[in-house]
């Protein structure tokens, strides 16, 4: 079992096919993080006082043991059902999790040095977990288990199947482990593209406010070109033709039709006024 406080935080509302609740993949690393934090995810004890010293905490081992079992009924309920988004999530997020945990690695983000001067500053008596022996092996199982999750979504036509993955490829600790010897930038590189790719399916699958909100991010940030962008606009105003916003946005992306090179949003009568010109994808 885990703490209250960490089990507080995995119990709270998940996906069920809303974007604004948090994922599982945002969940389990919070909760792991907690577990971190409160000094309360401890290595086996070995000796009486670390046996003494480690009641009420979560012991590594035992953790991994429930993991693994949690991991093996979350796969049947893939098996059993496979349209179903969030059983791909939590299985994805506990096998994410386990492999995470058998690192021996501190599971924020923060690097060693920091943990242990955060730790030490709290007073807290740092616990330091070693690797499990099979630790690769769990890095490997959970890479097929990604593979086949973003195989399936690419058949499933599911938009929450790309936010979830989106989400997942967020959890920068659990990804670092997928390294194994390839460049750091080149898999970063790799892991932006996937990540960018997924929201952008996401947001042209669901056409929402929220998604393009994400995609338009993404495109000021360099991470996707402008057409992407456009197309996301383009099937937002689709599906909400009398939302004033996206049309001022889609303007602002292509340019004012007159001689000037933007418009202000604010002024929605003249940007009314100068829609009179061809624009991007005006065929759909």
């Amino acid at each position: 079992s885990v703490t209250p406080q960490a089990a507080e935080i995995i119990s709270r509302p998940s996906g069920r096919g809303c974007p604004e609740n948090p994922t599982p993949f945002e969940l389990f690393s919070d909760m792991l993080v907690c577990l971190e934090e409160s000094n309360n995810l401890v290595p086996n004890p070995l000796d009486t006082a670390a046996i003494w010293n480690s009641r009420g905490k979560v012991i590594d081992a035992t953790f991994l043991d429930v993991l693994e079992n949690a991991s093996t009924i979350f796969k049947k309920c893939v098996q059993k059902e496979p349209h179903n988004v969030d059983n791909w999530s939590w299985y994805l997020a506990t096998r994410l999790g386990i492999h995470c945990i058998s690192s021996g690695l501190p599971l924020s983000e923060c690097s060693n040095d920091e943990y242990r001067c955060k730790s030490t500053s709290k007073g807290l008596v740092t616990n330091c977990r070693s690797q499990v022996g099979n630790f690769y092996v769990k890095v490997n199982n959970s890479a097929r288990a990604m593979l086949d999750f973003i195989d399936f979504a690419q058949c499933a036509g599911c938009a929450m199947f790309h936010l979830n993955i989106a989400s997942m490829l967020e959890w920068r600790v659990a990804m670092s482990y997928f390294l194994q010897g390839r460049s750091n930038d080149k898999f970063l590189l790799e892991l932006r593209q996937l990540h960018a790719f997924q929201v952008h399916r996401w947001a042209i699958k669901l056409g929402s406010i929220s998604s393009m909100a994400r995609v338009k991010h993404l495109y000021e940030s360099n991470e996707i070109p402008r057409d992407s962008f456009l197309h996301v606009l383009v099937s937002t105003i689709e599906r909400r033709p009398g939302d004033r916003e996206i049309w001022m946005h889609l303007i602002n992306v292509l340019g004012a039709v007159s001689h000037e090179k933007t418009i202000n949003i604010k002024n929605y009568q003249d940007v009314e006024k100068s829609i009179l010109g061809s624009w991007w994808d005006r065929i759909r």
